[in-house]
């Protein structure tokens, strides 16, 4: 487990330390979904996102699947 220190600016502003970026495989301009829990702040990649990207490229033919059809597809590829 990765724990590194980071430091909130005054616009309460942090930076994720290259690290753990690079380990979550991180990019500028991805999307992170922030919440609470038992008083620790949790960062983590949101997955909606990327899944709307990929049934975008799915391409025609595989949109006309039933949704349950391509929700597996996107389990299996986002588990």
């Amino acid at each position: 487990m990765l724990k590194l220190h980071s430091r909130m600016g005054p616009r309460g502003q942090t930076v994720i330390p290259k690290p753990v970026r690079d380990e979550l495989g991180l990019r500028p301009g991805d999307e992170l979904d922030v919440h609470v829990s038992g008083g620790q702040i949790v960062i983590e990649p949101a997955k909606r996102r990327e899944a709307v990207e990929f049934f975008l490229r799915l391409g025609p033919k595989k949109r006309t699947l039933k949704r349950i059809d391509w929700e597996k597809e996107l389990y299996q590829r986002y588990r």
